[in-house]
């Protein structure tokens, strides 16, 4: 008989406890986000009645129904993630917010600069906890990928790549496309290194296909390092698990937490060294440090459909099962990846991005650092099916008091059945838990519509097409939380939840900014997403008219102007203007 149940149920006791223990040391927890959408865990704090606010996303927004939600003039996510950027959105925060805080991040950027932010901005507030450490620097930097998965033992899960600096000669050039193109032509190319901003989403990765296209990424004699990589052809996939260990945190709340040192360098392989000995410093061992991994989802990357970039990722199916040999593979990277950087002091969420071909071979395509797209809905299927999430998993590492013995022994569980944690989850084969996310991709989009988060009906046409019903929810998102309709796409009528979504009618919708998910459990049959007869992972065809209908419901496209030249004139968001549908 599994233990499992039993390790969740003390889990929610010691996530009570610690909303308790939070709520009476009055202690309000702030989120500064550019995606505050991955708030969940501060709406379950006030849920239970203690204090939170985030920061971040446009101004009026109202994503969770207990949070209030500090915006700013433009739409944070999809944005750069600059310090400036951060900066603007700590800012947000109101002054009056002092007493007792403590800070929850999805995604640290840099030398703990949250954290920075917030002390000088909050100059009456007093910081007692937080998430943030600045390993993501070191961990994410595309440069160190290679030697971090081999220092890890998951050297044959690395894609063939290389390091180039500006300048080369034409030759030298010529001899990189050749040798690390795929058959059919295609590089991956990044930036990296020094002065390259940290940022998720694919955003700054491009695809080329010609000898051509690659020369002229290569023209400008601008100073910087390219990683170029051979292209792999397959499905996506996102992998996430939570890294920690046993040991309390002696200069804060949770477990022990390592850091980056302003001597270590973030571009050489010899500070994962560092990082080690230093986490032996700590006390840290094999003994006292876990992993716990979530099962791969199946990830759709560029589909035209949902995306304007061939690079950004548009969603997941949760609960997609790959092949048993591919599955091992998989749970292999996330638990030799995660051990490797609890053994650095690493304590929370993090993730790799997949790519699996056809023939069944896997490839780490990055590592992200921070709490990934998937996590949160990856984390409430485990709960919904009686096994402890990687949220509150997360959030006990960082916020808990781990010298209570309840907590020590909750972690040690995991620790212990972190394996069993997977395959049960990994054997699920109940319906698909699935986001597709709702980007902006086209040019001068404005909603057409007041829309706000919930449960709505879509009703398939005799003639095949669909219409939302927009005009009355189903459901709050408050009624729906943690559990989604059943989706099955056979039905002349379903339930649909839009989660993070608070569009006013005439707001302008930048290209590439996140605008909220479409959420559901599909059948078998109706999943959002399938795999091509090439191994690729691609929006089901039979959902292409969803897509379309809620484009031509929710927004509008303004024609461009002309001046009397002739000449396009840019537009102004914040001006009126006719729009058509």
């Amino acid at each position: 008989m599994s233990n499992l149940p039993l390790i969740k149920k003390l889990g929610d006791k010691n996530l009570i406890k610690t909303f308790e223990m939070l709520k009476s040391n009055d202690i309000t927890l702030v989120m500064s986000a550019f995606y505050p959408q991955r708030g969940s865990i501060l709406n379950e704090y006030a849920k239970y009645g203690g204090k939170a606010v985030i920061s971040g996303g446009l101004e009026g927004q109202q994503i969770f129904p207990y949070v209030p939600q500090f915006g700013l003039e433009y739409e944070t996510t999809g944005i750069e993630e600059t310090p400036q950027r951060l900066k603007e959105i700590v800012c947000a925060l109101p002054k009056w917010l002092t007493g007792n805080v403590g800070l929850c991040v999805e995604a640290p950027l840099g030398n703990n600069l949250w954290s920075k932010n917030l002390t000088q901005h909050l100059t009456d507030a007093n910081l007692v906890g937080t998430n943030e450490q600045n390993l993501r620097s070191y961990f994410e930097e595309k440069m160190n990928l290679v030697s971090i998965l081999q220092k890890a033992g998951l050297g044959k899960y690395i894609i063939p790549q290389t390091l180039v600096s500006q300048p080369q000669s034409s030759e030298h050039l010529k001899q990189i496309y050749d040798d690390f193109k795929s058959e059919d032509g295609k590089l991956v190319v990044q930036n990296c290194g020094p002065g390259v901003n940290e940022s998720g989403g694919g955003y700054s990765t491009i695809i080329v296909s010609s000898y051509e296209a690659f020369a002229d990424l290569f023209k400008e004699q601008t100073q910087g390092i390219k990683k170029v990589a051979t292209y792999i052809k397959g499905c996506n996939s996102n992998l996430s698990f939570c890294a920690g260990n046993l040991l309390p945190n002696k200069a804060g709340l949770g477990a022990a937490k390592g850091q980056l040192q302003e001597d270590d360098s973030l571009y050489a392989p010899s500070t994962i060294d560092a990082l080690l000995q230093r986490g032996e410093e700590l006390g840290l061992t094999q003994e006292n440090t876990f992993s716990v991994v979530a099962p791969s989802t199946l990830k759709v990357v560029g589909d035209k459909n949902l995306s304007h970039s061939e690079t950004s990722g548009v969603g997941n199916i949760i609960n997609y099962h790959f092949a048993s040999e591919i599955s091992s593979q998989i749970y292999e990277i996330g638990n030799k990846l995660g051990s490797l950087m609890a053994l650095c002091g690493k304590v929370g969420l993090a993730g790799v991005d997949l790519i699996i071909t056809k023939e069944g071979q896997v490839f780490i395509n990055e590592i992200n650092d921070r709490q990934q797209g998937t996590t949160e809905t990856t984390s409430i299927n485990c709960e919904n099916n009686n096994v402890p999430g990687l949220v509150h998993i997360a959030f006990l590492q960082n916020f808990s008091d781990m010298t209570d013995y309840s907590n020590y022994l909750f972690m040690k569980q995991l620790k212990e059945n972190s394996k069993q944690i997977y395959e049960e989850m990994d054997k699920q084969q109940n319906s698909s838990p699935f986001y597709i996310k709702l980007l902006g991709k086209d040019e001068n989009v404005f909603s057409s519509i007041n829309l706000s988060s919930g449960v709505y009906c879509l009703e398939k046409l005799d003639s095949g097409e669909y219409q939302w019903q927009f005009d009355t929810k189903l459901n709050s998102q408050e009624d729906t939380e943690g559990s989604y309709p059943l989706i099955n796409l056979n039905c002349n009528f379903n339930a649909i939840s839009l989660d993070g979504i608070d569009l006013s009618e005439g707001q302008f919708i930048p290209v590439g900014t996140q605008i909220g998910r479409i959420c559901g459990e599909a059948q078998v049959g109706s999943e959002p997403f399938v795999i091509d007869e090439e191994g690729n992972s691609i929006l089901n065809p039979e959902w292409i008219p969803i897509i379309k209908a809620l484009d031509q419901q929710a927004t509008c496209q303004l024609t461009p102007l002309t001046n009397q030249n002739g000449e396009t004139m840019l537009l102004d968001e914040s001006l009126d203007f006719i729009a058509t549908p």
